[in-house]
């Protein structure tokens, strides 16, 4: 007896370490009692092994990165709130989901694969922000407002005509277990009401290596038909396919986007455990419109261009260049270590490919590609860091961008002011922050309006490099070394003529035109007048002001500069033909702008 219980015993352990569940329908459930008990590990379990290391893989990496660069130290230090609460750890205090009324039923596929259907029932969703803590409570604080969530959702009407909700059930080694990817797909084919496909009893194409089983995918995918690429794939991923492959194939029906491929080639990567990288070598491709690009290791280019092409750069960062850092989605979901690659995995003792794997190496090594600046500015922690030098109002000051594409530097306002850049910055984006990074107080443009009123104090200034930053991290994404100026002035309203800042094609004859000339300071320069299109030939063009006549060029599209003072003026434009036997005097068509704006 005591063998026999140590027997039964080891299945049960090994069953719980293993995860999932006897059926289809407890594979759900236990799912869902794993989210009401926000049982992590639980919920873990329940999902399918392929995808849950995919997960992890994923995850520990960025949980890595949030460590090593000190991600939630930096939270907490510009949070809007201080909250002794946050952290980095993922606890759900604070957060309650709970079902009720919950009855699924089971439509068998294939002796590996089932549907879950939940037709009936309710899910209610709770947040208290003040309750949450760790890795959630260091989110809230960064918003001024966050309240209190009470949502209840009918499950009937997650899926159309209110049939609620399906979820794709995989067995493996005798268990069952939820397949994320699968029940999203499962959600999509039931919007678009189409029969799921036929998963055949054997199909799949052996690879001797990961390059051969790499390029035999490749080559299959210019058939843009999902079930000819399924052979080629991991199991799970190639059931997937042969289920909802239809819904790629007519999203591609009538495309014109055909493509076809010449050379195919791949070199080995590294390996680790079952998977291995096979990282492209050269792959030639012909489009239907007759375009041809080539793909190499790091560069896709253009065949018919004598351009470099687009390549990658060693991190799978980019600035746009407007505040904000950004993952280059290309870089983070096709290369591996700056490499495009697919990942292949060895299953059965034969090579195939993983896209679902592809993306997890893929998303792990663009989280490791990024230094420390830049993991701050995906997270939208660039004000956390100190300033690197100050800078004066009026005054030109030089910038070194980092390799994130900003640069940090203190301001002091002596008094209430509008602030603006000079005209000629070629800047992305300038914020004023508090001094301790924690509120966000405006931004300054080369614009001639501003309607922000800083007020007197210290502020932390972030300065982003505009369109040079992509060119300076062009070959190496990690040590740009972009430097740049800023100046920031006080902003004082604009000169105008009649109320605008400028003037277009405006009709002037021999009847004296008059115009109103405002200039607030004399940082808008002289007054240009240019003849536009449709000016006559042979006049005189007279511009009168402050007492003082000047002549204008009347040469379409030449420019007459007028100085004009500080203060407000009156502008009178006349137009006299140069020929004394012309009964006919002429009229222009003139721009009127300031020289500085």
């Amino acid at each position: 007896m005591l063998a026999i219980a140590g027997v039964v015993g080891a299945i049960v352990l090994t069953n719980i370490l293993r995860g999932g569940a006897d059926t289809p329908e407890q594979a759900v459930t236990k799912s869902i009692e794993a989210v009401t008990n926000k049982d992590l590990v639980g919920l873990f379990t329940m999902v399918s092994p392929h995808e849950r290391d995919a997960v992890m893989r994923v995850q520990d990496a960025v949980v890595k990165k949030v460590k090593d660069e000190g991600i939630t130290d930096a939270a907490k230090s510009v949070a809007a709130k201080d909250g002794a609460d946050a952290g980095s750890e993922l606890v759900f205090d604070g957060v309650d989901v709970t079902f009720s009324g919950i009855n699924p039923s089971v439509s068998q596929v294939s002796e590996d694969v089932a549907v879950v259907h939940i037709s009936s029932g309710e899910v209610k969703l709770h947040v208290d922000p003040a309750q949450t803590k760790g890795a959630i409570r260091s989110f809230v604080d960064n918003f001024e407002n966050a309240s209190v969530t009470d949502q209840t959702l009918d499950i009937s009407d997650l899926g159309p005509s209110n049939s609620g909700l399906s979820l794709l059930a995989t067995k493996k080694d005798g268990r069952w277990y939820v397949n994320l990817v699968g029940s999203v797909l499962e959600a999509v084919n039931s919007y678009q009401g189409t029969p799921r496909g036929v998963i055949p009893a054997s199909s799949q194409t052996d690879g001797d290596n990961p390059q051969s089983a790499a390029k035999s995918a490749v080559q299959a995918s210019q058939s843009q038909s999902a079930s000819q690429v399924a052979p080629f794939m991991v199991k799970d991923e190639a059931n997937i396919f042969y289920l909802y492959g239809h819904l790629w194939n007519n999203f591609n029906t009538g495309s014109s986007s055909r493509f076809s491929f010449g050379n195919v080639d791949f070199t080995e990567g590294p390996r680790e455990g079952n998977r291995a990288q096979a990282y492209v070598s050269q792959i030639n491709v012909s489009t239907g419109s007759s375009d041809k690009f080539t793909l190499t290791d790091k560069c896709f280019k253009n065949s018919s261009s004598s351009q470099d092409g687009n390549c990658l750069n060693g991190s799978a960062y980019q600035s746009n260049g407007y505040g904000y850092g950004e993952i280059n989605w290309v870089s983070a979901l096709l290369s591996h270590d700056g490499k495009f690659a697919l990942t292949t995995v060895n299953e059965d003792g034969k090579w195939r490919v993983s896209l679902l794997d592809s993306a997890a190496d893929h998303l792990v090594s663009a989280v490791n590609s990024l230094t420390h600046e830049q993991s701050l500015a995906v997270s939208s922690l660039a004000r956390s860091q100190a300033a690197s030098g100050s800078i004066s109002l009026g005054e030109s000051k030089d910038l070194d961008f980092n390799n994130a594409g900003y640069a940090i530097s203190t301001l002091k306002l002596d008094k209430a002011t509008k602030l603006q850049l000079e005209s000629k910055s070629t800047l992305g984006a300038v914020r004023l922050f508090t001094a301790d990074g924690k509120e966000e107080k405006g931004g300054v443009s080369t614009g001639d309006y501003n309607s922000v009123t800083f007020e007197p104090g210290d502020y932390k200034v972030i300065a982003w490099a505009g369109s040079e930053f992509r060119d300076a991290a062009r070959t190496d994404g990690k040590t740009a070394g972009l430097k740049g100026k800023i100046n920031i002035l006080e902003y004082v309203e604009p000169a105008t003529i009649s109320g605008s800042t400028t003037v277009s094609s405006t009709y002037v004859s021999s009847s004296s035109n008059s115009y109103s000339v405002t200039v607030p300071t004399d940082r808008a320069g002289a007054l240009l007048l240019k003849p536009s299109s449709g000016t006559s030939s042979g006049i005189r063009i007279v511009a009168t002001i402050n007492g003082k006549t000047y002549d204008v060029d009347p040469t379409v599209g030449k420019s007459t500069g007028i100085p004009v003072g500080v203060g407000s003026h009156t502008l009178m434009l006349d137009v006299e033909s140069t020929s004394s036997k012309s009964f006919f005097s002429g009229y222009a068509y003139l721009d009127m702008s300031f020289e500085n704006q």
